[in-house]
């Protein structure tokens, strides 16, 4: 499950299982949102080519397990092998200390980074569902935010392919603010959400 809590929303039957419309099934639900994107933290870790592991040793605590969702992407900063800065996608979580990421590029010790979270996932089989087509925001207590689903430059759904395999299917959601477009981090409030796809 993820950071988030979910709230299912019954219909005029007392129903809360999906439900079809057209080609799709729909389920009504109320997301509370108090882990968005995330500030940076400096910690000092050990990465793990082979496995593509991020292992905190000391510095800041990740708390991985309750700041950070599968499926969702960080950026990684301030690395002695550069070649492991940049967005990675998190395929699972271990703890509060061990992140598997989509890709690490050299292994290295004690090298102390940066790590900022960019945006937060919405796993289907959370919501009952196999697949996720799209979502509708229906309603939301903080007007000034808003959450962007993100797609691929060819329009398509973003899949981290390993993340897919290991969770099934998912979206990115990014949290912006409507006056500048600055990606939000921290508790964003409740949102009313339709969300499409099949069973």
């Amino acid at each position: 499950m993820g950071l988030n809590a979910i709230t299912f929303i019954a219909d005029h039957l007392g129903s809360t299982a999906p439900k079809v419309q057209g080609h799709y099934y729909y389920v009504d639900f109320i997301l509370n949102v108090t882990k968005s994107a995330t500030a940076s933290v400096t910690t000092t870790v050990n990465y793990v080519a082979a496995s593509n592991s991020i292992i905190r040793q000391s510095g800041t605590a990740l708390n991985a397990s309750t700041t950070y969702s599968v499926g969702s992407t960080i950026t990684l900063g301030s690395s002695a092998t550069g070649g492991n800065d940049g967005e990675v996608t998190i395929v699972s979580i271990d703890g509060a200390d061990t992140i598997v990421v989509s890709d690490i590029g050299a292994d290295a010790t004690n090298d102390e980074i940066t790590i900022v979270g960019n945006n937060f996932s919405l796993l289907a089989s959370d919501l009952g569902l196999s697949q996720l087509s799209h979502i509708e925001i229906l309603a939301q207590e903080n007007n000034l935010v808003k959450l962007n689903t993100r797609i691929t430059t060819a329009g398509a759904l973003f899949n981290e392919t390993a993340s897919l395999a290991a969770n099934g299917e998912y979206l990115v959601l990014t949290p912006s603010t409507l006056s500048t477009g600055a990606v939000v981090t921290g508790d964003l409030g409740t949102f009313r959400i339709r969300a499409y796809g099949l069973l």
